[in-house]
């Protein structure tokens, strides 16, 4: 059966398209990657200097985190079909924005240690929101990485969490 010209160029547009969002889709996830990795060689690294057991078990924990999001992470590439509905696959839940903002901090430590980077963290209490923890893990690593990226040897970076009448807001600062 052949097309008509308009279900061609129809076809044609479906499948550029659909190679534009693969190209998007392929750049964004390999920028995501950096972070777990990141995070990994830090953790890592700072597993030699620990003698405790506690600050070992924190550390080995926080490195099995990152293997498991970079795992979720090359799973999504090998779905492609998520680019396009995304929202349809989010898991909305109620969500504790202090604890994961702890969470996120603590898992820069050894990264701001060795650059010798001060966190300074200002936290409210309270903050509940309903969202996807991974999406939202993923942008406060690209704020932490960018805040990295961009502060200087012995600088400060500063996370807060603030409670709003109807939301929350976080900020990353360097």
């Amino acid at each position: 059966a052949t097309l008509s010209k308009d279900q061609q160029v129809k076809q044609k547009l479906r499948s550029e398209r659909m190679e534009r969002l693969q190209k998007e889709f392929v750049t964004r996830m390999t920028h995501e990657l950096k972070t777990p990795l990141a995070v990994i060689s830090s953790q890592v690294e700072m597993l030699e200097y620990v003698s405790e057991s506690e600050q070992k078990k924190q550390y080995i924990d926080s490195v099995k985190e990152e293997v498991k999001r970079i795992s979720g992470m090359v799973g999504n590439m090998l779905d492609i079909s998520v680019v396009e509905h995304q929202m349809e696959h989010m898991r909305q839940n109620h969500l504790d924005m202090r604890e994961i903002m702890e969470y996120t901090a603590m898992k820069y430590e050894g990264i701001m240690s060795k650059k010798q980077v001060c966190l300074e963290t200002f936290f409210d209490e309270g903050c509940f929101v309903r969202g996807d923890r991974e999406y939202i893990e993923q942008a406060l690593n690209n704020f932490m990485m960018n805040a990295l990226e961009h502060t200087p040897m012995r600088g400060s970076i500063r996370m807060t969490l603030k409670k709003l009448k109807c939301a929350v807001r976080v900020t990353v600062y360097n």
